[in-house]
């Protein structure tokens, strides 16, 4: 990881905004692909660590929340939309099953908890 500096700690929290203008000037589909991509390409892989419990503020959560905000303000019906299926459970699934390894192999669920986040 790079050592955080004011470029791209700009870099990072400027992503948002560039993020929610593309979202304004083009479909969403193709915003969505274009913040995906560039974020990947052109934002730093430095990080900024967060207390508390949350995880660190990295190119992929800024990419993450940039396309959630976007979506959140410019297209909240079709947020509103979304009903969970059967078909989500594998990904709930294995979203928390670092508590269930880290409970059966006895480093608790704290241990658990920092693996899933």
């Amino acid at each position: 990881m790079q050592q955080l500096t004011f470029t791209s700690l700009v870099a990072l929290f400027g992503w948002i905004p560039i993020v929610v203008f593309l979202f304004v000037i083009i479909p969403i589909r193709r915003a969505l692909l274009a913040t995906m991509v560039l974020g990947f390409l052109f934002l730093p892989q430095a990080y900024i660590e967060m207390r508390g419990g949350l995880p660190d503020y990295t190119r992929y959560t800024a990419m993450a929340a940039g396309a959630f905000l976007a979506l959140l303000i410019l297209d909240f019906s079709r947020l509103a939309q979304y009903r969970p299926s059967w078909v989500d459970l594998p990904a709930i699934v294995w979203c928390f099953i670092g508590i269930a390894s880290s409970v059966s192999n006895g480093l608790g669920f704290y241990d658990g908890i920092s693996a899933t986040m």
